[in-house]
């Protein structure tokens, strides 16, 4: 599973600042890997005013650490023989059976969408942009990276 941060920080309640810097989504367009996990869930549940997120597929996952993935400043693809993974499809296999691993940054900074935002970031998908958009969330990932 994916979230990313659409909305800014001005006027963030208290609480919701909280679970957004629990899940580290400190800026917008941030992304991060979560586990479907209760507690996961119910954060997401508390900030879905200001994140979009959903099931990521196993391609994307991989284009997604190939492109934005870092080991400290290192680009990932500089960083496999220091991981110990062969090729990031190994690596993003692992990720998705829900292995955490040593050294990979959490977050993903992403660039705004190409084309534009396609709803309101103010409203719930599908009308907006925020909010569960399930395998949906694909395709935004693919615009923004």
């Amino acid at each position: 599973m994916v979230a990313i941060r659409i909305r800014g920080t001005v006027g963030v309640k208290g609480d919701i600042a909280y679970a957004l810097e629990n899940i580290k989504l400190f800026k917008k367009n941030h992304a991060v890997l979560l586990k479907e996990e209760p507690s996961q869930l119910g954060m997401l549940h508390k900030v879905k005013d200001y994140v979009t997120f959903g099931k990521i597929s196993d391609q994307m996952l991989q284009k997604l650490l190939e492109k934005r993935g870092r080991v400290g400043k290192m680009r990932l693809k500089e960083a496999m023989k220091q991981l110990g993974y062969p090729s990031v499809d190994a690596l993003a296999k692992d990720i998705n059976s829900g292995k955490k691993i040593e050294g990979l940054k959490p977050v993903f900074a992403l660039s705004p969408p190409s084309g534009g935002f396609k709803g309101s970031t103010k409203d719930s998908y599908p009308k907006g942009e925020l909010g569960n958009r399930k395998e949906a969330i694909n395709d935004l990932l693919k615009r923004m990276i």
